[in-house]
């Protein structure tokens, strides 16, 4: 169920989303449904484990096959990866490429590419919204520019931003900032901190927003002392 806009998108209407850096090679791919999440030349399956494409199904289990995905291998992927972009370099002002009877929608970003793959059936527009949000939605949790240096140190965050917005391959959300609001942590007003603690970031240099724990409960302690020495 889409929590954004209603659209008329079917389950399963999107195949993969990848990002390719300027030589086409692979920043961060996710192929739908049910395969595994891949950064660089690794395939990282749900558990965290490095596997190899065949030997990860939708659960992990050996010799399975995700249901339904023209490309359950790596090397699938790669020469899909490579043949798309090979195709987006000569393009010239299409953003929409019909590529081996699938739809496929780019969009650029510094240094980067993005891609969405869908099937022909799909609506275009929408699926260039749904494109639209994951590249909006990664770039308010990387708070700049999309580029292949930010999305690789903030990939966790730009994960979970793709997962907000795409459900095994069924749009979810196409609502950039709340999806941005749920996976970005939030830093607590002034008014919601007690006046006790609000005089400590003079206590340990540090704005007491972005202290830890320890350090709030270290200082609370300091403060503590030197009042009952007063």
């Amino acid at each position: 169920m889409v929590r954004g806009t209603s659209t008329n998108l079917t389950p399963d209407s999107i195949l993969a989303i990848f990002i390719l850096d300027s030589d086409g090679r692979r920043v961060l791919a996710k192929y739908y449904p049910a395969l595994p999440t891949t950064t660089g030349s690794s395939l990282v399956s749900h558990s965290g484990h490095l596997t190899s494409g065949r030997d990860a199904g939708p659960k992990g289990e050996k010799g399975s096959i995700a249901r339904g995905n023209p490309w359950p291998t790596i090397k699938e992927q790669k020469a899909l990866e490579k043949g798309v972009w090979d195709k987006a370099k000569r393009a010239t002002a299409s953003e929409i490429l019909l590529y081996d009877s699938h739809v496929i929608l780019h969009r650029p970003s510094v240094d980067v590419t993005f891609f969405l793959v869908c099937t022909p059936e799909e609506n275009e527009i929408m699926m260039w919204n749904v494109l639209g949000t994951v590249v909006e939605a990664m770039q308010g949790v990387v708070r700049g520019p999309l580029e292949k240096r930010t999305i690789l140190e903030n990939i966790d965050t730009v994960l979970l931003a793709l997962d907000e917005a795409i459900d095994d391959g069924a749009p979810l959300d196409t609502d950039p900032s709340s999806i941005i609001s749920r996976v970005t942590p939030r830093t607590p007003s002034s008014s919601e901190i007690p006046l006790a603690l609000q005089g400590l970031s003079g206590v340990t240099g540090i704005p007491i927003t972005e202290q830890t724990i320890a350090q709030g409960l270290q200082a609370a302690r300091d403060a503590l002392a030197r009042g009952l020495l007063k």
